[in-house]
C-alpha cells in the first residue's frame, strides 16, 4: 500500500509520462502474455477461422469477436451485409497503415491481414494512450498562436478533463486516468484492433471541449468519432440538448 501512494505521488509529478509508460508497459506485457499463451494452448474460439485469409500465428490471439469484421473489411472491403454493422473508421486506418507497411518493406501483391492486424495493434495503442492523456493531461507547454479553430482543437494536449470538472483534485485525475488504462475490457487492457479506445478518445475530447465552451470543436470531435461508434451524434444531442434546452428551462 506504501509502494502504491509513492508511486501515486510520484506520479502526481510527472503525471503525462507516467500515464505513457503506464499504457504501453501494460499493453506490452498483455499482448506477449496473449501470444504466448496462444502458442502454448489451444484456442476455445474459432473466430479467426472466418477470416477471408489467413494470418500469422503470432496475431492470431489478438483477432477475435468483431476484430474478424474490421480485418476483412480493412483487407477486402464491404462485401457483405452484415459488414454494413460497422462503422468504417478503424477499417480505414488498417487499411491504409498496411498499405504503408507493405511499401515500406517492399513486398509485391494486395496488403495482407498480418499488416493490417499490426496496424490496428498500434493504432488502438495510441487511441488508448491518447484517450488516458486527454482525461487527465497530456502536454503542460503553451499553444502556438494559431487560427482559433485549430487552437480550440489544441487544448486538448494542454488541459485535462478531470482537472477542468475537479480543479482541486489532481491526484483524482492521475487515479481516474490510471483506472481506465487498467479497465479489464479486452479492447481497452489490450492492444486488440476494436474501436472502444478510439470512441473514448473523441468522447473524452469531446466534453472537454464541450466544458471549455467550444461547442462547435465538440460536435467536431464527437462527429469524427461517429467514424468509429455510432454513438458520436447521441453525445451531441444529449449534451447540446441539456446545454441549450433542459438547462434553460
Amino acid at each position: 500500500m506504501l509502494s502504491l501512494q509513492k508511486w501515486l505521488d510520484e506520479g502526481h509529478q510527472h503525471p503525462t509520462g507516467t500515464l505513457v509508460r503506464a499504457s504501453l508497459v501494460l499493453r506490452a506485457v498483455t499482448s506477449l502474455a496473449l501470444v504466448l499463451l496462444g502458442s502454448l494452448l489451444p484456442s476455445f474460439e474459432t473466430d479467426a477461422a472466418a477470416l477471408a485469409h489467413p494470418i500469422a500465428w503470432w496475431v492470431t490471439p489478438f483477432v477475435r469477436w468483431d476484430s474478424v469484421h474490421f480485418v476483412n473489411i480493412a483487407v477486402d472491403g464491404y462485401t457483405t451485409e452484415q459488414q454494413t454493422a460497422f462503422m468504417p473508421g478503424l477499417p480505414v486506418h488498417m487499411r491504409g497503415g498496411g498499405k504503408a507497411l507493405h511499401w515500406l518493406f517492399r513486398r509485391r501483391g494486395a496488403v495482407q491481414g498480418d499488416e493490417v492486424v499490426l496496424v490496428g495493434l498500434l493504432a488502438t495503442t495510441l487511441a488508448t494512450t491518447a484517450a488516458a492523456l486527454c482525461l487527465h493531461r497530456s502536454v503542460s507547454r503553451p499553444l502556438p498562436r494559431a487560427a482559433h479553430l485549430v487552437a480550440a482543437t489544441l487544448t486538448l494536449l494542454s488541459h485535462s478533463l478531470t482537472l477542468v470538472i475537479f480543479p482541486y483534485r489532481p491526484r483524482h485525475a492521475l487515479l481516474t486516468a490510471l483506472l481506465f488504462l487498467f479497465a479489464p475490457s479486452r479492447p481497452t487492457l489490450h492492444g486488440v484492433p476494436y474501436t472502444e479506445p478510439f470512441a473514448a478518445l473523441s468522447t473524452f475530447g469531446g466534453m472537454l471541449l464541450f466544458a471549455q465552451g467550444h461547442d462547435v470543436c465538440a460536435a467536431a470531435a464527437w462527429a469524427a468519432g461517429s467514424a468509429f461508434r455510432a454513438q458520436g451524434a447521441l453525445l451531441g444531442v444529449g449534451f447540446f440538448g441539456w446545454r441549450w434546452i433542459l438547462r434553460r428551462s
